[in-house]
Parts: structure tokens; C-alpha cells; sequence
């Protein structure tokens, strides 16, 4: 309870000052395909105790983004921890990487419950959690606001596709640097 508590203070802490634009993007180029294997090979013991398989499929390799390292980082984990937690077991995670003209698509599928188009607008409103309809799901549900916060810093958005009983997808985009 009390790690779970010191979460979710660290959490709201960190999406209050996303809010009010109080972070200070500390932007640089680097390889995001470095960086989203770093975060997945984190998540790799996570998904492992669920007998999940995490597919990545990158095809840009080399394109570099011009943005906030630590950030973005966030993000990837936010997204792909949410992916182990709502995927059931012996499921797959889908993470693909690919260039689309002179941007970076990202994109985390899981299968799973899915979530239903209703709840889809409200995912990233603080505290909300559409799970609260399909079993309890220990998070602070501030997850996914943050996610949306940080990229709407980098002057991108999130979009979320789902199926309920079949998958969900999260996806950004993120200009090339150069």
C-alpha cells in the first residue's frame, strides 16, 4: 500500500507540473530505436513472468528524433507496461517502428479485453481507468495522462485503437531530426 501510495503522489506530482507546463524540454537528437530497445529490454522479466512475447518490428533503425530523452522514455514505458499489464497471458506484444515520409511512427498493440469505444475519449483524463468495468488493475491511472501531456510538449499526439475481447494500439508520431 505504501509503494503503491508513494506512486501515485510521484505520479500526480509529475502530471501537475506536466499541466501547467512547468517541465523544461531538454531536447537532443538520439536513435529512438536505441532507446525502445533499452525500455522494452526492461520490461523483458515483466513480461516473461506472463509468458508474454514482445515482437518488436523496426525498420528505422537509424532515424533520429530531436526531443526530450527522458521524456520520451516515459512514455515508451508508460505504454508498454500498460501493454504487459492488459495482456493476458501467453499473448503477444506487437512494437513497431517505421518511417513515414520525414516522420517516426510508433506503435504498441496488445491483445487482450480491450476497451470499449465508450471509455476510449475519457483513457486519458486523470484517474480514469476503463478497466474499473473489466477486473481491478493495480495503477494510479495517471499513466496515460502523462503520456498525452508529454507528447503534446513535443507537439505530438497519442492515438489509441481497440477491439474489446481483441487488441488495443497506442501510437505517436515524432518528426525526423535533419
Amino acid at each position: 500500500s505504501s509503494e503503491h501510495l508513494s506512486r501515485l503522489v510521484s505520479d500526480l506530482f509529475e502530471l501537475s507540473k506536466l499541466e501547467a507546463r512547468q517541465v523544461e524540454l531538454k531536447k537532443q537528437p538520439f536513435v529512438l530505436s536505441e532507446l525502445l530497445q533499452d525500455v522494452s529490454a526492461k520490461y523483458s522479466l515483466m513480461a516473461e513472468e506472463k509468458q508474454l512475447t514482445i515482437t518488436p518490428s523496426i525498420s528505422a533503425k537509424e532515424a533520429v528524433v530531436n526531443g526530450d530523452l527522458k521524456m520520451i522514455e516515459r512514455v515508451l514505458q508508460n505504454l508498454i507496461e500498460n501493454a504487459i499489464k492488459h495482456s493476458p497471458e501467453n499473448s503477444a506484444i506487437t512494437i513497431n517502428l517505421h518511417q513515414k515520409e520525414k516522420q517516426l511512427e510508433l506503435s504498441i498493440s496488445n491483445t487482450g479485453v480491450g476497451i470499449p469505444e465508450k471509455d476510449l475519449p475519457k483513457i486519458f483524463d486523470r484517474y480514469y481507468k476503463a478497466e474499473k468495468h473489466y477486473g481491478e488493475k493495480k495503477g494510479t491511472g495517471l499513466g496515460l495522462a502523462i503520456v498525452k501531456n508529454i507528447l503534446e510538449m513535443h507537439e505530438s499526439a497519442i492515438r489509441v485503437t481497440s477491439k474489446v475481447g481483441e487488441y488495443t494500439t497506442f501510437g505517436f508520431r515524432l518528426p525526423v531530426y535533419g
